[in-house]
């Protein structure tokens, strides 16, 4: 069976993909003197990410297993997709709490890994200024400590 398509998705799946998405705007505060726009596709797909978390999969621990907003499809001149609001003010706010919130969490998940792994990072870096490239499996060697 094919690996890379799936039709389900886990909680923890969810939020390791939100940390992947944040390693590079975290790399980027750790290794950089200063982070630019460069993560700005990345955070993006982390905030689409973290709103179907909440809104489509309930999968908010604050909130609960609750479907937030239908989407509509309208017809004209092409597609164009709306979502409906059937919920309150109130809970719009804790919707973006909790986006937020799985946001930042995924954020510090990516800089204490980078941060604890940090001679690993810097030992790929300096292979891939002498190589250009290198697999997988030599990265995760290195992040395990050999030669």
């Amino acid at each position: 069976l094919p690996e890379k398509d799936q039709i389900d998705i886990t909680r923890t799946k969810a939020l390791s993909r939100l940390a992947v998405s944040m390693g590079g705007r975290a790399a980027e505060e750790i290794f950089l003197p200063d982070f630019g726009a460069g993560a700005a596709q990345d955070i993006k797909q982390a905030t689409e990410l973290a709103h179907s978390m909440v809104c489509k999969w309930g999968m908010s621990d604050r909130l609960g297993p609750r479907s937030f907003g239908t989407n509509e499809e309208h017809l004209f001149l092409g597609r164009e997709v709306s979502r409906s609001r059937d919920f309150s003010d109130r809970t719009a706010e804790a919707i973006d709490e909790e986006v937020s919130r799985l946001i930042r969490d995924a954020h510090d998940r990516a800089h204490d890994l980078l941060d604890s792994h940090r001679d690993a990072v810097e030992r790929i870096v300096a292979l891939l200024l002498d190589r250009e490239s290198i697999d997988g499996e030599t990265a995760a060697a290195i992040v395990r400590g050999e030669k």
